[in-house]
């Protein structure tokens, strides 16, 4: 089933994106994120976003699409759903879609002692326990040791 988008374009409930007029399908590819994209209108465009739009009501104003089993390729209706961010972000680490926190996390530098470390030293604009003197003592971006300091990144849940 198609359903209008745009004045020139419209949007099955399969996850594809055609022309009104010469009822071409349009060209998808993958983004860095993993999702699905197409250009049109000038823009270009997250095809679950277009979806979920045209098809799925939305009374409460939500913010995110959430792929339901966690396939960012399978852009049906049927596996889509509006979100908030907490929701989505709660529904890919149950199902593994996202990394977790801490030392658990592949890409994390800091182990707990260092950012215990940091906790304990950090005098802002110190030039031996800055943010930029700890920073270039573990190996790290300044502003991680200031996300560190404020809770942002580390924060005992």
């Amino acid at each position: 089933m198609w359903g209008k988008y745009s004045e020139k374009y419209e949007v099955s409930t399969d996850g594809h994106i055609r022309n009104i007029k010469t009822k071409k399908v349009l060209n998808e590819f993958t983004g860095k994120d993993k999702y699905l994209r197409t250009q049109f209108d000038g823009k270009t465009r997250l095809i679950h976003r277009a979806v979920a739009k045209t098809f799925i009501p939305n009374p409460n104003n939500l913010p995110e699409v959430n792929h339901k089993n966690g396939d960012k390729s399978n852009n049906s209706v049927d596996n889509l759903e509006w979100c908030t961010r907490n929701e989505n972000l709660r529904h890919a680490y149950i199902h593994g879609l996202r990394t977790a926190k801490g030392m658990n996390n592949a890409r994390c530098k800091l182990s707990e002692d260092d950012v215990s470390y940091i906790k304990k030293h950090y005098i802002r604009g110190d030039k031996k326990y800055g943010a930029k003197a700890l920073a270039e003592k573990f190996g790290v971006a300044h502003q991680t040791v200031c996300a560190v300091v404020s809770g942002q990144n580390w924060r005992r849940d």
